[in-house]
């Protein structure tokens, strides 16, 4: 499941544009917002630390599990 994700990822960092992640709101601690509203959760910090490591632009979305 993870695959698809990162040969996207690999394949929209050649182009330039944002990765964009969408993850579901109900999987605490994997992904949730916080009390402010932001993206958190460890796929969150996972996502980050591999934009960090590939040196590309992140766009992440936590959104209702219909709507992911």
């Amino acid at each position: 499941m993870l695959w698809p994700s990162l040969l996207k990822a690999a394949s929209i960092v050649v182009s330039n544009q944002p990765v964009q992640v969408i993850l579901a709101d109900d999987m605490y601690p994997y992904s949730y917002h916080t009390e402010q509203g932001l993206p958190a959760g460890l796929l969150v910090d996972y996502w980050q630390e591999l934009a960090q490591v590939g040196k590309f632009e992140l766009a992440i979305e936590i959104m209702p599990r219909q709507l992911s």
